[in-house]
């Protein structure tokens, strides 16, 4: 009779070690979840323009100290640094040479989803344990921006709303709206 395989943890300074030794490549797409490493989904035409889009309102409505960080870590624990598609940062440009920006740094972390809503859904607790304000949930085929705020150090939000086409949303730390759920939910077709 076999006994289960144990699983062994990884920390975020091994998975970064790792990347300085080449055991994992810098350009591979893998975020650090529990200590596990996970491959990250390809992305298709609309999730990349969704994210490029998305980018593109954020930095106008953002200034310099903050950073859109587009597919970059978040450091949200030890055994956590997930990659979120887009991250709002304020941070100094000398601090971003040499470490990722904590999760508590970040005005908003955003996750777009076509295919992995129940992945980036879980990852949500992940981001409210790290205090990060603000996350949003872009459901491309729902149509909807699922908006996460108030975090709580046992992985809840303390509010949760949902943004839909036609509505505006409101940017975290003063930045404004973006009209009528960022374009970006329109269907091109």
């Amino acid at each position: 009779m076999g006994t289960a395989a144990e699983t062994r943890r990884f920390t975020v300074d091994e998975v970064m070690r790792m990347v300085e030794t080449g055991v994992l490549g810098e350009d591979e797409r893998l975020e650090l979840i529990g200590g596990q490493l996970a491959v990250m989904t390809p992305q298709g035409p609309p999730h990349i323009t969704a994210i490029t889009l998305l980018a593109r309102a954020l930095e106008r409505a953002y200034p310099e100290p903050c950073w859109v960080r587009v597919q970059g870590p978040v450091l949200c624990g030890p055994h956590d640094l997930p990659g979120p598609d887009l991250a709002v940062v304020r941070m100094d440009e000398r601090q971003m040479r040499v470490r990722h920006p904590r999760a508590d740094e970040a005005l908003l972390a955003v996750e777009v989803a076509v295919t992995s809503q129940a992945h980036d859904g879980a990852k949500a607790a992940l981001y409210a344990r790290a205090g990060c304000p603000e996350l949003w949930i872009v459901d491309l085929p729902g149509g909807v921006i699922t908006v996460h705020r108030a975090p709580g150090p046992d992985g809840t939000w303390g509010e949760v709303g949902v943004v839909r086409p036609g509505e505006d949303l409101v940017l975290p730390g003063g930045a404004g709206l973006v009209p009528a759920a960022l374009a970006l939910l329109r269907d091109p077709g």
